[in-house]
């Protein structure tokens, strides 16, 4: 239950929140032992948080991000409305924002051969 609202959080652009909750879905003990999701929570959030704070170029909160099928490459989306796209080896951009105008972007993807970008 807190790794989905921390993930509700990432969503609606929260990232301190998400992050404290995903801390306390992941935490394990003897009465509580953590899943599978929420530990993958708790990366997501933190990648998240790593974004935001060494990747230079999005100017609102990061909702999201997707690695590519070999982790060459991050697909990340943001609530400044645009998709960028990162090459994980040097953090850097590859080509420029992908821009949206019709009022933010919920997700992106790989299409299956990975030469396009849905979102």
């Amino acid at each position: 239950m807190l790794a989905r609202a921390a993930d509700r959080l990432v969503q609606e652009g929260d990232l301190p929140r998400a992050t404290r909750l995903a801390i306390l879905a992941a935490h394990e003990n003897t009465l509580k032992p953590g899943s599978a999701y929420a530990r993958a929570t708790l990366a997501s959030v933190a990648l998240l948080n790593k974004l935001q704070r060494e990747w230079r170029g999005h100017t609102g909160a990061v909702l999201g991000a997707v690695f590519s099928s070999d982790e060459s490459k991050l697909l990340t989306w943001s609530a400044d409305d645009t998709v960028r796209l990162w090459d994980t080896a040097t953090g850097m951009q590859i080509g420029p924002a992908l821009e949206h105008d019709l009022g933010g972007v919920r997700g992106a993807a790989f299409s299956a051969d990975e030469r396009a970008i849905l979102s």
